[in-house]
């Protein structure tokens, strides 16, 4: 049984791993709402991370990608922890559509 110093140590390096990550880390309610974004996002969508907190992000999806998205959400719903290759155009800070994957 892991002590609940152990936890706060495991728990401060997940941290520190996500928040210092040069890939774009996510959290996103069902309805694709935004609650967390790691400071990545703003290099890579072109936002500052308390822009879009609170936001739906499919407002930013290109509409045809969006039109396949929940398709999408619904097999990662029923096969939790599955590999899935995802691309979609992200409308970017910048005014132009970026590629994410």
């Amino acid at each position: 049984m892991r002590t609940k110093h152990e936890l706060r140590e495991r728990e401060a390096q997940f941290i520190s791993l996500v928040e210092n990550s040069f890939d774009g880390i996510a959290i996103l309610d069902g309805d694709y709402t935004a609650r967390y974004l790691n400071p990545s996002s703003k290099y890579i969508i072109g936002y500052e991370p308390k822009e879009l907190i609170g936001k739906s992000l499919i407002e930013f999806i290109h509409p045809e990608d969006a039109a396949n998205i929940a398709g999408r959400h619904n097999f990662i719903a029923e096969n939790p922890g599955e590999p899935l290759h995802i691309e979609i155009r992200f409308w970017h800070g910048d005014n132009y559509w970026c590629i994410l994957e």
